[in-house]
């Protein structure tokens, strides 16, 4: 495929170019093959293959196959086992080039067909929780580019995943990661902006989404395209706002939110709310609600092309695609998904099926996301309606003591941080200020810890101060605080020498 400008004269007798697309044919028909490795040998299922399925796609999707082999003697059930490794191999010509690998998870027998399904070698990341958050020498948490700290957790956790197609993002982040699903993590670090996939040879690839083209093929109306199903604009996935709903520390919610942004709704107000128990920090929930919000914010093109087999295409990259009756103009579409279907009793025994955009979401689906998120809040924990959260849990030793300090608290196999006075019954501790987005509109706090008995004790109190510390005010008090300041100060008086706080945290709006 190949495009082409024609130069022709206008009717003012200027020169303009008139853009003509041409979609090339290749020379050669396209070819595929499929071998298992066990751990004594490679078995060839050449000829083997009745139907297959196979997909694939970049950051959480690992991709996954299902194929049903010709097998009446059982004479391949009998020599694989499951996590024996697939491999497809496609080309147009003779097929030489890996273009997925997956670990076999179920093996089954069915007529005269052993039947095989599993996941692709990014499975590895599904199963692996992560431990990360790097410090200095004195031990405050290190800011890193977002590159960087997945190049420091494949070399911490998965040795053997080379680097070779990590691209360089200079977007810089915290780490502070504690048993958090290695595919949450991928998914924090692409963002909006990025993509990732384990490609066959177990290389990370992290790259510019819209940086990679595929210049080998296209799908063209009069040439290769079998079927487009719903291609259409999708406004019903359009939000202009997010709200993440992570998991409690101490019974504190963290609660992030993006700005809203409605200039895609015509001022109309669309909140999208979800829950996401892997998010444990604030940091980690607010890069997450900007980056849903990006991902939500355009009205994407959604439906399914099916066209012939596509045997070079690979995840995240843009192909052309022309198919002027669907009304899909000639253009590079980046592919997030696709499936290549082998099915040798069908007119078309080879097909890719690629997703446009996002799927189109249905009312079922959105009532099941409504459950869902209803069921795991179900105690409502933001009854003032609140945007963002800012919790201090004592893990780290930020923040001014007097006559206070961090008790490491032994439970189970681990423990906790509680604040305490160093001697006797009076100390507090006070926050650094923190920089808000914008100022505030509302506030609310939560504390945690032993002996509070569900209220502060009698001299117990949060204060608060929005000028950087010139005044204080007292939380649940006769005094107001004009809510004008776009920074925040908390400060924690304790009164007894019994209590300990675990954690103490603000829940606020903004007025942006």
């Amino acid at each position: 495929m190949a495009p082409r400008n024609i130069n022709s004269i206008g009717p003012s007798g200027n020169i303009k170019p008139i853009p003509s697309w041409i979609v090339v044919p290749p020379a050669t028909d396209s070819d595929y093959y499929f071998e298992i490795i066990t751990d004594t040998e490679t078995i060839d299922l050449a000829d083997l293959v009745n139907k297959a399925s196979i997909s694939y796609g970049v950051t959480d999707t690992v991709g996954t196959f299902e194929l049903a082999i010709i097998d009446p003697q059982k004479t391949v059930y009998n020599k694989i086992d499951t996590f024996d490794e697939l491999f497809l191999y496609a080309d147009y010509g003779a097929p030489t080039t890996k273009r997925f690998r997956g670990k076999i998870e179920r093996k089954g027998y069915q007529d005269i067909y052993t039947i095989l399904s599993g996941r692709g070698n990014g499975m590895i990341f599904a199963s692996k929780n992560i431990i990360y958050s790097p410090r200095d020498s004195n031990n405050n948490p290190i800011t890193m580019a977002k590159s960087d700290v997945l190049k420091a957790i494949l070399t911490e956790f998965f040795p053997n995943v080379t680097q070779i197609n990590i691209e360089e993002n200079t977007d810089l982040i915290v780490p502070n990661y504690f048993e958090i699903p290695m595919t949450t993590v991928i998914t924090e670090l692409c963002g909006a902006t990025h993509a990732f996939f384990l490609d066959p040879d177990n290389d990370a690839n992290y790259f510019l989404r819209g940086s990679r083209t595929n210049m080998v093929e296209a799908i063209s109306e009069t040439a290769n395209h079998i079927e487009t199903s719903d291609n259409a604009k999708d406004t019903e996935n359009t939000y202009s706002k997010v709200r993440i709903y992570g998991s409690t520390i101490n019974d504190i919610p963290i609660i992030q939110s993006s700005a809203s942004d409605t200039s895609n709704t015509k001022g109309i107000e669309k909140e999208y709310k979800t829950d996401n128990a892997s998010v444990l920090t604030d940091t980690q929930g607010a890069y997450l609600a900007q980056s849903e919000a990006l991902e939500r914010k355009e009205a994407p093109r959604v439906g399914q092309v099916s066209a012939l087999f596509l045997p070079t295409l690979m995840p995240g990259e843009k192909l052309f695609v022309i198919i002027p009756r669907e009304d899909i103009t000639p253009d590079y579409y980046e592919v997030v998904n696709y499936t290549h279907s082998f099915d040798l009793s069908s007119e078309f025994d080879k097909i890719t099926t690629i997703n446009l955009k996002k799927s189109k979401v249905s009312t079922s689906s959105i009532i099941r996301d409504i459950l869902k998120f209803n069921d795991s809040v179900a105690s409502n924990p933001n009854p003032q309606n609140m945007d963002y959260s800012l919790i201090y849990d004592f893990s780290t030793d930020e923040g001014t003591f007097t006559n206070t300090q961090r008790n490491f608290i032994t439970s189970g196999l681990g423990g906790y941080y509680v604040l305490k006075t160093i001697s006797g019954a009076d100390g507090s501790w006070t926050s650094p200020e923190y920089q808000l987005a914008g100022n505030l509109s509302k506030l609310e706090f939560r504390i945690s810890g032993d002996f509070l008995e569900g209220t502060l004790p009698e001299g117990t109190k949060i204060q608060f101060s929005i000028d950087g510390g010139i005044t204080f005010y007292t939380y649940l008090s006769t005094e107001e605080a004009i809510l004008t300041g776009d920074t925040i100060i908390i400060k924690v008086n304790l009164s007894s020498a019994d209590t300990a706080i675990k954690s103490v945290g603000a829940l606020y709006s903004l007025d942006i």
